[in-house]
């Protein structure tokens, strides 16, 4: 627009020049970037006086992008022109108001007309609401458009993050290349009338239109805008179709990556059936084909998961391995592949580059921070799968206490449901099994430690010296010393104390019964520490006597050892067993 202001308005007036400003914003909506030069506002400002603009624009139009095809670059000129005449005044481009009433009477019934719609559409969002102190000055300011072309405004920056064309918004949209090029054009109009209604204010009376008319299209699916072959009477089903590629050696990745850069179609499918043929080796020649792509999450479907494991263990050491896995990475999370849910199988291309990023390239799990539901399928597949790398790390030393801080961090916020005891043994098993913290800083570390230490035993000789302790009371082997360094471990104990563990509001607390039953067990002959003579006095349940040995039960000597300090030192009898009723006492 500025660019249009300064050279033109002096010509044609604000009429032309905003006539010309909105043909450019809906070509450049419709058609991306690519379709925008200096040269094409110079020619289509000339063509805008031919007798049939409309013609004129669309012969403009067909010799920037001949892959558009002359029914379609007619037809659009056509269709912006009609929606100009429409909206525009004498004074240039039209109130907010004008614009929503405009658009909430006349929804397009034909296929050409709605893309048109809501190209302008979003062209207007972004020039009242986003962008309407900077716009209104261009009328008022001579200095302002020479100010825009210079770089001195920056308000104008990246408004693709706000609002994106066609091509962008499938660039953006995970799994694009799976669908029928009339449900992307739908996909877009939707998302165009979204983000306007969030623009205005206005969600109730913007409403998305009839999207049926768009299956009238009859098109082959092409890189960029699908090729518009017709118009026809009544709508297609969008189940199969047409759609232009290349013939290519895809052995060859240099030869694909050039014929992507001239805009050709690449046939995913033919390049998977090579590739499952051939292993790709050139790690460098496949970084720059990925790099090229429209579609990175097709390219990189095409190529099986053990290959693309094998391209990033490979170039472990060398400064392409960072630059590829970051790359990777991105385009699954921007997909959503279903890798990211994938903890299990062994060659996870998605997991083998976060891992090689954390061990390598010292990378910590920040990048996973946008994507609260992977951190732990991460964690729990590289305990299953992830040995080698930790070992050959950079820093081994370094990486292992990084990774201890990670596990962690993830466990602490897991959900206390049912599914926190399986989860927890995830984490901490196989090769991470040894990996344990050494100090209990929440409850859900505490409750993990009780997992942990009963699924094994003898306790790993790595394991910190508390958890060593916990896993011999849980499997009836205490030594006193054992319990008495837990009952003087501060963290535990006021965990442990906090919410009675067989009666917790969330979640019962792991193993309680069989630690208490450890702690009663007379393989321990030195007196309870008082904590837990105090603690088991005022919470046994009232079915606990089969937790005493029988032949003990009467044993004044073991139960000493048991109670008497604890009992010693009670004020009330309140306090021996309150949540047992008096009879039971």
């Amino acid at each position: 627009e500025a660019l249009c202001h300064q050279k033109f308005e002096a010509d044609g007036g604000p009429a032309l020049t905003s006539t010309l400003v909105l043909l450019l914003a809906g070509l450049r909506a419709v058609f991306g970037d690519e379709v925008m030069t200096f040269r094409i506002v110079s020619d289509l400002h000339k063509a805008l006086d031919a007798h049939n603009a409309h013609r004129a624009v669309g012969d403009v139009l067909l010799a920037k992008s001949p892959s558009l095809g002359e029914y379609m670059t007619e037809r659009i000129a056509f269709e912006l022109l009609a929606l100009g005449k429409r909206l525009l005044t004498e004074q240039g481009l039209p109130s907010r108001s004008s614009i929503l009433q405009h658009i909430t009477k006349n929804t397009p019934s034909d296929p050409i007309g709605l893309l048109a719609h809501a190209a302008v559409l979003n062209f207007l969002c972004l020039r009242v609401v986003r962008h309407p102190t900077v716009y209104a000055d261009v009328f008022g300011n001579n200095r302002t458009p020479e100010r825009i072309l210079l770089g001195d405004v920056t308000e104008l920056d990246r408004d693709e993050d706000i609002w994106k064309s066609f091509p962008e918004f499938c660039s953006a949209l995970p799994g694009c290349h799976h669908l029928h090029p009339a449900m992307r054009l739908s996909a877009w109009v939707i998302y165009s009338y979204r983000c306007a209604a969030d623009s205005f204010g206005d969600k109730s009376t913007l409403r998305a239109p009839d999207l049926r008319p768009l299956l009238r299209l009859d098109l082959i699916d092409q890189p960029g805008f699908p090729l518009v072959m017709r118009v026809t009477p009544t709508p297609n089903a969008p189940t199969s179709g047409f759609g232009f590629s290349e013939d290519l050696d895809y052995n060859d990745l240099d030869t694909v990556r050039r014929a992507m850069q001239k805009g050709a179609a690449v046939n995913w499918t033919a390049g998977r059936s090579t590739w499952q043929q051939t292993f790709i080796n050139d790690v460098h020649g496949f970084q720059a084909l990925l790099l090229e792509c429209r579609d990175r999450l097709g390219c990189l479907e095409a190529v099986s998961a053990s290959n693309l494991c094998s391209l990033i263990r490979g170039s472990a050491g060398l400064a392409v391995n960072k630059d590829l896995c970051k790359l990777m990475l991105d385009v699954y999370f921007v997909g959503n592949s279903a890798w990211l849910q994938d903890s299990e199988t062994a060659n996870n291309p998605a997991f083998v580059a976060a891992w090689f990023l954390f061990c390598y390239h010292d990378t910590d799990l920040a990048f996973l921070v946008h994507f609260p539901q992977v951190p732990f399928p991460f964690l729990a597949w590289a305990a299953r799968n992830a040995s080698i790398p930790l070992r050959l790390s950079v820093d081994p030393e370094h990486c292992h206490r990084r990774l201890v801080l990670e596990i962690e961090g993830v466990a602490s916020q897991l959900e206390l449901n049912a599914s926190f005891d399986r989860k927890v043994q995830l984490l901490w098993r196989g090769h991470f099994c040894a990996l344990f913290p050494a100090r209990l800083i929440d409850e859900r570390i505490a409750r993990a430690a009780f997992v942990i230490a009963a699924t094994r035993f003898p306790p790993l000789p790595e394991w910190p010296a508390l958890l060593q302790h916990l896993c011999h009371v849980l499997h009836g082997l205490a030594s006193s010393a054992a319990v008495e360094a837990l009952a003087n471990d501060h963290n535990l104990m006021r965990l442990w104390t906090a919410a009675p563990p067989l009666e917790s509001a969330t979640l019962p607390w792991p193993n309680a019964e069989r630690f208490m039953r450890g702690l009663m067990s007379p393989a321990l002959v030195t007196p309870l520490p008082e904590v837990f003579q105090r603690y088991l006095i005022a919470n046994l349940p009232p079915a606990a006597e089969h937790w005493f040995p029988a032949d003990e039960c009467e044993n004044i000597s073991y139960l000493s050892l048991k109670f008497e300090q604890a009992l010693r030192s009670l004020d009330r009898i309140a306090e021996i067993l309150p949540r047992m009723g008096p009879s039971s006492r």
